[in-house]
């Protein structure tokens, strides 16, 4: 894990993108993973069903990707610009970290529920 914040916090633009990429594989299988589990569950696989559960995990993974790109680019920001000052910058950086630790989890608790309240068509 220290690798992985050493590459995001010093590597170049490649490095970063490989990590990053990492991250994002990891989350669309768990994506596929809820999906298979909700198809397997419910046994109904008309198109409508497929497309939609597609189009919604196309949008959580667009969300992600945002939610990673907004934190990348916060953190180094924080780091360029609080260069004085270390403990504040620890400060910071440590509560930006959190930050996106708990929209990791609030966005694991809404694709759930998301998939839960789903109410699968019926194939003719």
């Amino acid at each position: 894990m220290q690798s992985i914040i050493n590459t995001l916090k010093t590597g170049t633009g490649k490095e970063r993108l490989a990590v990053v990429s990492d991250i994002v594989s990891i989350f669309g299988v768990s994506i596929v993973t809820i999906l298979g589990g909700a198809f397997a569950l419910n046994a109904k696989l008309g198109i409508e069903n497929i497309l939609g559960l597609i189009i919604a995990g196309l949008l959580s993974l667009a969300g992600s990707l945002v939610v990673i790109a907004l934190f990348l680019g916060a953190t180094s920001y924080l780091q360029n610009r609080l260069l004085s000052n270390p403990n504040i910058r620890k400060l910071l950086l440590g509560a930006l970290w959190l930050l996106f630790a708990v929209l990791c989890i609030y966005a694991a608790y809404f694709s759930y529920s998301v998939i839960t309240s789903v109410n699968f068509v019926r194939p003719k």
